[in-house]
């Protein structure tokens, strides 16, 4: 069938694909939200944060990204639920209606109405769960982000040494990062993410038979 293909050329099984566009698309933060986290820690609104500060701000950040995440995935699964209730509500309503007819008297609409309806009420519930798994990623990946401490302070110190200016105090002097520079390396992971992903995990054709040899290729 024509409308299998999709299918059958793994087109709709490319679960890095998806996954890096996923990230890239759900989990990039607005320069707004950049903006927010960090003039909640730079109050005397200097533009440039020491790195403790800088540190609070990807955390703020992440967390603020995380709450807006979680009420969206919120308001998604109710919308579901929703829509599934009234499927299956319309489902029993057309069945009803169907069997009081006469012998013989269903018309072709009749049947094709109840046949989708009673297909859609069937595979209702596989499609709401994926549903649901798909808005859980960015909520997912935000918290796996919020817990993953070495690599927050990492991403952080890989800043300061790209981008580190040294700001007089005094004390003489420190080194500071600068908004501009903090948004516009912070996004840039987000601009890359599906490319990043595709090319970490993509196995090259000669290892393919390899047995793998991890359960997962999270770095531990």
């Amino acid at each position: 069938m024509g409308s299998t293909s999709s299918s059958e050329d793994g087109g709709s099984a490319n679960l890095i694909l998806r996954l890096g566009t996923s990230i890239q698309e759900a989990l990039r933060p607005s320069r707004q939200q950049i903006t927010q986290a960090w003039e909640e820690e730079d109050a005397e609104r200097s533009g440039h944060l020491s790195r403790p500060r800088v540190q609070r701000v990807v955390t703020r950040l992440l967390e603020a990204q995380l709450e807006a995440a979680s009420a969206a995935a919120s308001r998604a699964k109710l919308q579901v639920a929703k829509e599934q209730a009234n499927m299956e509500k319309a489902g029993r309503r057309e069945r009803a209606e169907m069997r009081s007819l006469p012998p013989g008297g269903a018309t072709q609409e009749h049947l094709d109405r109840c046949t989708a309806l009673m297909l859609g009420c069937a595979a209702g519930p596989v499609m709401a769960g994926m549903m649901a798994g798909y808005v859980d990623v960015p909520v997912t990946c935000l918290t796996a982000m919020l817990q993953d401490k070495e690599l927050l302070q990492l991403r952080v110190e890989a800043l300061f040494k790209m981008h580190a200016v040294e700001v007089p105090d005094s004390a003489g002097a420190e080194s500071k990062l600068r908004l501009e520079d903090f948004q516009r390396s912070y996004l840039g992971y987000f601009d890359r993410a599906a490319s990043l992903l595709n090319d970490a995990c993509t196995v090259p054709r000669n290892e393919e038979s390899l047995p793998s040899t991890a359960s997962t290729c999270c770095l531990q």
